[in-house]
């Protein structure tokens, strides 16, 4: 039943007439443009009740998206941005509006379902978004929901660029601890592999990575070698070396693997893997073997020797 026609509709009368319209057609409108006005109400119902009339006119939305975009920046209640979420893709169906709204929202909220639809937005939208990759990545460590969230729509955005890899790398050697094995870490592997090509004899991304060879946890040294290798940072075998007699033995493992990929003709590297031939661990043993064999340096034959049977194809 539609309201009187002669009195004029307050702000505080929708909510009791909403129910009675089923399309948006039959809204009147006074009665959207009360629920406009409620958008920046103190009362989180009506705010939510606002939204909710404003959704089923999509035209009328349209003409409140700077209001419900500034509305997102400062929203504190759940159900409410929740609802103010859901009304991006009818205000910008093709992505061209702004994302620093959604971004404020990554970089306060810490409920886990709010940074997941607040990132599927971003990443719809990932041609403008993905200049924001390095403020997203400083969101890491915040909370353990949202890096969840964070490590799962973070690879949609494609191989890193240069800056984006350097904050990634960064912030994972800022913020692991303990043994250095953790998801981050993990992230971090795997996000420097699928940009390799991109990355491809960086000295900046080399530089923060060489940081990585010192850093306290076996982990971190770990991912710097691997990092290193993706990125053919041949120029870093020298310091690679030095985590030849590391206590850790995957460690050892990752540096000898290296140098069977850079292979340095160094006597000093050749000096170093000539010891590990009698190292305690087989992969090591394995890989200096390998690495010697590549560098074909000649002084290092008679150390190699009981090894010359099995890798006959290398010697």
């Amino acid at each position: 039943m539609n309201p009187e026609p002669d009195r004029q509709i307050s702000s505080g009368d929708y909510p009791r007439v909403f129910p009675t319209f089923k399309r948006s057609a039959l809204l009147p409108k006074e009665v959207i443009e009360a629920a406009a006005e409620n958008l920046s109400s103190s009362s989180a119902d009506q705010r939510l009740d606002a939204i909710r009339i404003l959704r089923t006119s999509p035209r009328y939305l349209q003409k409140k998206r700077s209001i419900i975009f500034e509305q997102i920046t400062c929203e504190e209640n759940i159900s409410v941005l929740h609802n103010l979420l859901d009304t991006v893709e009818t205000i910008d169906p093709s992505g061209k509006l702004r994302v620093n709204p959604l971004q404020r929202v990554i970089q306060s909220t810490e409920d886990a379902t709010i940074a997941e639809k607040t990132l599927r937005l971003l990443t719809d939208r990932h041609k403008q978004s993905k200049r924001i990759l390095p403020e997203l990545i400083d969101q890491f460590g915040r909370h353990p929901d949202l890096d969840d969230v964070l490590y799962r729509h973070l690879p949609e955005y494609g191989p890193l660029d240069e800056t984006t890899a350097i904050k990634l790398i960064r912030q994972t050697l800022t913020l692991t601890s303990g043994d250095g094995e953790s998801p981050l870490v993990d992230h971090c592997k795997e996000q420097l592999e699928k940009s390799r090509d991109y990355l491809k004899n960086s000295p900046h991304v080399r530089g923060v990575l060489e940081e990585g060879l010192e850093h306290e946890q076996p982990g971190i040294r770990n991912l710097a070698i691997v990092g290193l290798i993706y990125v053919g940072a041949r120029q870093s075998s020298t310091k690679i070396v030095n985590l030849l007699q590391d206590e850790n033995c995957k460690v050892r493992i990752q540096a000898s693997h290296a140098l069977t990929i850079f292979a340095p003709r160094d006597e000093g590297a050749a000096n170093r893997l000539v010891n590990c031939l009698t190292d305690e661990d087989h992969y090591v043993r394995e890989n200096a073997c390998k690495a010697l064999g590549k560098m074909g340096m000649p002084a290092a034959l008679p150390a190699a020797a009981p090894l010359v049977k099995v890798y006959t194809e290398i010697f």
